[in-house]
């Protein structure tokens, strides 16, 4: 068929970070899921929805709404000569570099320059740099020029915050560097799971709401300011690497959930489908290469990963970050190898210009209790059984309900002897698991269903 015979509609980029989602009929599209929905005619996909509960998100394309896809990186769709949609897959400028090796000094330099470049586009103004203690601010807060115009923000994840390894490590750079430290306590960010699936809907399980709650506190104490994000840095830089990818069972390890996902043995549709047979079928000779994987990886996380990008912005924050910058991703990721491996071009730097802070590690708390702190700061509303029942395994259902009401003593001191560094490796072998925050994971991806399944039940009453 000539190209000029089909009509442009729409284009996603080599990464995605700005979501795609359109109407397979009509090629309406939109940022937001939501948009698109039609509550009056709805049915599930029921690949869509196997996929988004494996993943916590929505990937390969798929929806769990019948009738709306993704745009996958490097895609274009175009209305054909007989007015049906058709998706145009482009060439992916990525496989250029999979098998080269860059120079850790350009790659140095491409990092500054960004950094450098945004610093002096904003000169006039404070900037706003999310400073956890990990590498990737770390590099953002030394590459930035002038010190006094940034302000680093960090937030716990202990219940003492202060004590936290990012604080602890966030406060020292900033120290050492010279520049404004501040500490943002967090906790009643369940608060903001509405305003999470109005911006996101399905496209992802409710998990970011604490950076709702992080650069809301932020704007109310320092107004609005230009922000420079550290976002999947860490990915291209050689922290993770995705093991072999030889069926299409094994296209989950591109998923990375660190468990925020929902067993899909708890759900009552036919689940005898393979749902990732045709993406492995068409990227199975490329999946063989290591850094495709990683690339694959990143860009299928991106479905969630982008609200590290998206929050800020919806806040009214304007946001850059060098590692979204395709020539400093590819230029990172290249590195030899053997320097790649665990970041060891990262922290050989850090180490010679007095950044190294692996000395502080004995001194903080490495504790995650953001999550478990929330539902007892603000408790979540148990899932409606009623409506999800139908799909899902209602003692399932009630089991999550019953184990995210977290305030009961025995809860608060099994969850203080499971993240205690000897019994957190003795009691998964006896059997002994922290309910709740399993609970709380199959929460936040269910809670995004209801309530699609809850605009349903409104039009139907009408």
């Amino acid at each position: 068929m000539n190209s000029k015979s089909r009509e442009f509609i729409v284009s996603q980029d080599w990464l995605g970070v700005n979501k795609i989602f359109f109407n397979q009929k009509t090629g309406q599209y939109s940022e937001n899921v939501g948009d698109l929905i039609d509550y009056s005619n709805f049915e599930f996909d029921l690949e869509g929805l196997l996929t988004y509960l494996d993943f916590g998100y929505c990937a390969f394309g798929k929806t769990p709404i019948k009738g709306i896809s993704f745009l996958e990186q490097n895609q274009t769709l175009y209305f054909d000569e007989d007015g049906q949609l058709e998706i145009i897959n482009n060439d992916d400028p990525s496989i250029n570099y999979i098998e080269t090796t860059s120079s850790e000094e350009n790659t140095w330099e491409l990092i500054e320059s960004n950094i450098r470049s945004f610093c002096d586009k904003n000169i006039n103004k404070n900037l706003c740099v999310p400073t956890s203690g990990g590498l990737d601010s770390r590099l953002i807060n030394f590459f930035s020029p002038r010190k006094d115009q940034i302000k680093a923000f960090t937030y716990g994840l202990s219940s003492n915050p202060e004590k936290s390894f990012e604080a602890i490590k966030a406060k020292n750079i900033c120290e050492k560097l010279n520049i404004d430290w501040n500490i943002v306590e967090i906790g009643h960010f369940n608060k903001f799971i509405t305003q999470w699936i109005e911006d996101f809907n399905i496209s992802s399980h409710a998990h970011g709401m604490y950076h709702y709650e992080f650069y809301t506190k932020i704007k109310e104490q320092n107004n609005i300011m230009p922000l420079i994000s550290g976002i999947i840095g860490d990915l291209w830089a050689g922290s993770t690497s995705v093991s072999e990818i030889s069926s299409p069972k094994d296209m989950i390890n591109l998923g990375l959930t660190r468990g925020i996902n929902f067993d899909r043995k708890f759900c009552l549709l036919n689940k005898k489908i393979d749902s990732y047979e045709k993406e492995f079928e068409e990227k199975k000779d490329l999946l063989k290469n290591s850094r495709y994987r990683i690339i694959s990886l990143i860009r299928t996380k991106i479905m969630l990963l982008s609200y590290l990008i998206k929050v800020p912005t919806n806040l009214g924050f304007e946001c850059s970050s060098p590692f979204l910058d395709f020539n400093i991703c590819m230029s990172m990721l290249t590195i030899e190898p053997s320097r790649w491996e665990n970041r060891k071009w990262q922290r050989d730097f850090f180490m010679k210009n007095n950044l190294d802070l692996s000395h502080l590690n004995k001194k903080s708390s490495y504790r995650n209790d953001l999550d478990f702190n929330s539902m007892i700061l603000h408790p979540l509303d148990p899932l409606n059984v009623n409506l999800l029942s139908p799909i899902f395994k209602e003692s399932y259902i009630e089991w999550i309900n019953k184990n995210i009401v977290s305030s009961r003593l025995d809860l608060r001191v099994l969850h203080w002897l499971m993240n205690t560094k000897y019994l957190r490796s003795i009691f998964p072998k006896l059997g002994i698991n922290d309910k709740s925050l399993v609970a709380y994971n199959s929460y936040v991806v269910l809670k995004p269903l209801e309530e699609i399944l809850k605009k349903v039940k409104q039009v139907e009453k009408k």
